[in-house]
């Protein structure tokens, strides 16, 4: 009857769609549903939970308004009644629960009405004593959420509120009700319990504490009272039993125990009660900032206390929290460092960096490392031990530098002459062993403020330095302990540690070696401010026999390290560069000339136009204009080459003389002799005046040019050889040997040969009983063309008075600004120009004095003639005991005054200044020639002169009027064969005196 009948394909495929598009509305209509009702359960929930809320807040209000006194009110039904708050609490109660603090608290401490009113009789009773925990524990866990939403200052009465019931519920051992004796029994057992049930919040409190506190000091300076804050310190002290928690909330927040105890002193108490982090304390998953604010606020907490003394636990962990600030810091600049004012360059991190505000917090903290009480206090033992007994000091014997391996070598005994031995002063006593406790604490009291000033910026290092120099006979006493430490002295130890190869070694003995480090610092500090007076009149801190035995040992100290390699470069490259004093003058001379020869070789094989000789025509009436205008513009390697100078004289005519060498050194002479004086106002003289520097109104463009081609011309003069007359002051020739920069030095050592009365002026306001009398300010005032014009030494410096705190920095910045600022232009014009022809590393072997020699050779005295006579050559029969021979060096030494034998010196070399190192190395050497006839006829020495100069037999046909002539490129003093002294006398003195250029015959 029914016959089955297939669909055909295409509609059975649309009816299998079509069932699938079913199932998928089906599935999806439930999916609807479902999170339908799951909406619908959620603000179901939600607006019951605010319903619920609202009728506990209003249940709360109204029981407020009902009682707003609970001393009559029986405990239970305070208890709940506090139900509806702790059961679920959020910002809609906060309000409501302020009242709640105040009351609650009241009625704490208070105590009124019957003791069924006291909430606190709540822990005495066995059946509420564990619901009274639980919601003494949801009161806390309230306060610390209500504290949480504190945002400005305007809501410091809710912050009173919450912190003075937090302050009662958390301290079970003061409330009043011990003070009946029928409770006396149970008081240890219910504060054991309630110190229990504060390690369940603790964290809560000390996390919503910290966040206030860091808006306090950020945004809200008026959220808390004194009192509050006093609270505040108190609960912190509760909670601080777990010292990790402590470190971690608290400590490092910057500058926190600072800021709390300025606005509530009666907190210190608190703090010291506290202490410091525990001995065990990490500090590896902080960040080095971090740290930083560990360190500044636990050393605040030290000086708060009244102890003499400091354990070595407490010491390892200070010195702990510098090294991990070492290890994130970096002074110099890379890519993933940041800039911190008082770290310098250290690794970024997440954390918040701090304000200026708490930056400021930070440093005044800080500034306890180098206040009186804690540095007694760290170096105890060095400021009170005794020194060792006389019989003992007596006992002990000195360690030769003779037995010493390097002494051996024949450099070695060359060094060991040079810095002398060990005088008798030098008590290297030894006696202390380097496990006794005062040597222990010593060192690490050392390593410790050696770790500050490395980690710090140079700003803290020289406050720390100051203020340890500051403290009476702290620098006496550590030289003392030096002498006496180890079996046979410091020496030895320092010597013996600094051979260590290994880092472990190394870094076990650091704080033996931080011991003579801090004294060096410290001592290099105070010579670089202490005057005349106080160093060799006084004699404070140490004599001079003292000064002398100290730098030699360190110079002993210092040539064994390089010595025996223990600095780890080239021992003389290191010598020449670090300690170049060891090394004779006369030596490092030689030295300097080898690096220019060195230089020029380098030159030699360049295929430039630097090696192509540079003619120039100069003209006698334009001798500053006419150099100016073509050597001004050479390149340095051109400067380099080969000069040579052709003069015109007055007539507009060349001169007859041809450049070897001799009419450059002219050149330079009579340029350096115009452009000097004084009265060309480029340069001025020291008020001695007997030293050159650039004179701070040279400002122009034009004046700078002038004074960086006076630059080149020196380093030419220099870099050839050529001394020059011509004497600057020691401060200018530290901007051209860079010696100022060397963080040691001080402008004050320079300023008496500068200004002798600015020097005694400034001497008086130092010493002087109160400097601000005088009425200074940080600036400098000076008539310039009759206009008084004013200078500030700082910003802001006219608002500044001087005063007894600031006075030392007043007088090193007017040295400063005197010596350097106000001629800061020129100075670095003239190096310029100098150092583009003396490499400004060749300098570095010479101190100021040793450069000014360099420059003008050793023309302090009169020309050696025993020297001269030594090294001089004789040509055309002349010999040393010929007679016209003999008459020349008699004139020279007897006859002539000191400027003559100058001019006879220039006359013959054209160079009125010996050489350097004396007349064996003039080149070519000093030559005297005997002449029979005039220049233009003379053919050189023949047999026939030689003998007649020999036998003293003069040509008949010879001019006894003709004047003695010179080869200046040769150093060639051409002599006729005169027949008597006096006339010799007279033609000599003629010739030198003439000064007509190389027209002379």
């Amino acid at each position: 009857m029914f016959e089955d009948a297939e669909l055909p394909a295409s509609d059975k495929n649309t009816f299998l769609k079509r069932r699938a598009i079913e199932r998928s509305e089906r599935e999806t209509s439930r999916h609807l549903a479902e999170n339908a009702t799951t909406i619908q359960k959620v603000v179901r929930g939600f607006l019951d939970r605010r319903r619920f809320r609202r009728q506990r807040l209003q249940s709360i209000e109204r029981f407020i308004s009902e009682h707003p006194d609970w001393s009559n009110i029986d405990s239970n039904v305070i208890f709940m009644a506090l139900r509806g708050v702790t059961f679920s609490y959020s910002s809609v109660f906060d309000d409501s629960f302020e009242k709640i603090c105040r009351i609650l608290s009241k009625n704490i401490m208070n105590l009124k009405g019957n003791e069924k009113s006291w909430y606190i009789s709540l822990c005495l009773h066995p059946k509420f004593a564990k619901l009274f925990l639980k919601q003494s524990r949801c009161l806390m866990s309230c306060i610390a959420q209500m504290m949480n939403g504190i945002s400005n200052s305007r809501q410091s009465a809710r912050v009173s509120a919450a912190l003075s019931l937090l302050a009662v519920l958390s301290d079970g051992n003061n409330w009043l009700l011990w003070g009946l004796k029928k409770f006396e029994k149970v008081k240890p057992a219910v504060v054991a319990m309630i110190d229990r049930n504060l390690t369940h919040v603790r964290q809560e409190i000390l996390d919503s504490i910290r966040n206030l506190l860091v808006l306090w000091q950020t945004r809200a300076s008026g959220l808390f009272s004194d009192a509050t804050l006093n609270a505040v310190t108190i609960i912190i002290e509760r909670c601080a039993k777990d010292k990790t928690l402590y470190l971690e909330k608290f400590l490092t927040v910057p500058g926190l125990v600072l800021s709390i105890t300025k606005k509530s002193p009666e907190s210190i108490s608190h703090f010291v009660e506290i202490g410091l982090p525990a001995p065990t304390a990490n500090f590896s998953h902080h960040s080095g900032t971090s740290v930083l604010s560990i360190y500044a606020n636990s050393l605040y907490i030290l000086s708060l206390g009244n102890n003499d003394t400091i354990d070595q636990s407490t010491l390892m962990v200070f010195i702990r929290m510098l090294e991990h600030i070492q290890e994130n810091t970096d002074h110099s600049k890379a890519s993933n460092m940041s800039w911190h004012p008082i770290l310098g360059y250290c690794v970024d991190s997440n954390e918040t960096q701090p304000d200026s505000e708490q930056l400021s917090l930070i440093k005044d903290q800080l500034a306890c490392m180098w206040k009186k009480n804690l540095v007694a206090m760290f170096f105890f033992d060095v400021l009170n031990m005794e020194r060792l007994d006389a019989d003992i000091m007596a006992q002990r014997t000195k360690e030769k530098i003779s037995k010493s391996s390097f002494g051996k070598t024949s450099v070695g005994s060359f060094i060991q002459r040079a810095i002398g031995g060990i005088p008798s002063t030098m008590k290297q006593v030894g006696g202390r062993q380097l496990n006794y406790p005062e040597v222990v604490s010593t060192t690490k009291a050392c390593y410790l403020y050696t770790l500050c000033m490395t980690v710090f910026v140079e700003k803290i290092k020289l406050d720390i330095l100051t203020g340890l120099f500051g403290v009476e006979t702290f620098l006496k006493r550590l030289w003392v302990f030096i002498c006496e430490m180890g079996p046979s002295g410091g020496l030895n130890v320092f010597e013996k540690i600094a051979e260590e190869d290994t880092p472990e070694l190394r870094q076990a003995n650091a704080p033996y070696l931080a011991v003579l480090s801090l004294f060096c610092q410290c001592s290099a500090l105070l010579l670089s401010i202490a005057d005349e007076d106080e160093f060799f009149d006084k004699q404070h801190p140490f004599s001079l026999e003292e000064s002398k035995t100290i730098s030699l040992f360190l110079k002993n100290f210092l040539f064994k390290l390089v010595w025996k390699g223990v600095v780890g470069k080239p021992r003389a490259r290191l010598i020449l560069e670090q300690m170049p004093f060891l090394i004779p003058f006369d030596n490092r001379v030689s030295c300097f000339r080898k690096l220019i020869q060195v230089d020029q070789k380098d030159r030699a094989h360049r295929l430039d136009s630097g090696n192509i000789p540079h003619h120039i025509v100069i003209k006698r009436t334009r001798l500053i204009e006419d150099g100016f205008n073509q050597l001004s513009r050479l390149r340095a390697n051109q400067l380099k080459s080969t000069v040579r100078v052709k003069f015109y004289n007055d007539l507009g005519l060349a001169e007859a003389g041809i450049d070897q060498d001799g009419v450059f050194k002219e050149f330079l002479e009579e340029t350096v002799a115009k452009i000097f004086n004084v009265q060309f106002n480029l340069f001025q003289a020291t008020k001695l005046g007997n030293a050159l520097y650039p004179s701070h109104m040279a400002t122009s463009s034009e004046n700078l040019e002038l004074i960086n081609y006076i630059g080149k011309l020196l380093g030419k003069a220099v870099y050839e050889g050529i001394v020059l007359d011509v004497h600057f002051a020691p401060f200018f020739l530290r901007h051209l040997s860079h010696h100022s920069a060397n963080a040691l030095y001080s402008s004050i050592d320079d300023l008496p040969s500068f200004d002798p009365e600015l020097a005694k002026n400034l001497a008086y306001v130092k010493h002087c009983e109160d400097a601000s009398d005088l009425g200074l300010n940080f600036e400098w005032t000076e008539d310039i063309l009759g206009q008084m014009k004013s200078y500030e030494l700082r910003t802001g410096g006219r608002d500044i008075a001087v005063t007894n705190q600031n006075r030392i920095s007043y007088i090193h910045s007017v040295a400063h600004f005197r010596l350097f600022r106000q001629i800061k232009a020129q100075s670095a014009a003239f190096s310029s120009g100098f150092h583009q022809l003396i490499n400004r590393d060749w300098l570095s072997m010479f101190s100021t004095s040793e450069l000014q020699r360099l420059i003008s050779g050793n023309n302090d005295g009169d020309i050696d003639f025993a020297d001269l006579r030594k090294h001089v050559l004789y040509f055309g029969g002349f010999h040393g005991r010929h007679r016209v021979i003999t008459w020349l060096w008699d004139i020279l030494e007897k006859d002539f005054k000191k400027d003559e034998r100058s001019a006879f010196l220039k006359f013959v070399t054209s160079c009125s200044c010996p050489p350097l190192l004396g007349f064996a190395h003039l080149q070519p050497p000093f030559s005297i020639r005997c002449v029979e006839v005039g220049d233009d006829d003379d053919r050189g020495d023949t047999l026939g002169s030689v003998l007649r100069g020999f036998l003293s037999v003069r040509k008949t046909k010879v001019v006894q009027g003709r004047l003695p002539t010179a080869s200046t490129c040769f150093n060639l003093l051409k002599l006729p064969n005169y027949s008597k002294k006096s006339i010799l006398r007279e033609k000599l003195r003629l010739a030198i005196t003439m000064n007509t250029g190389f027209e002379l015959s």
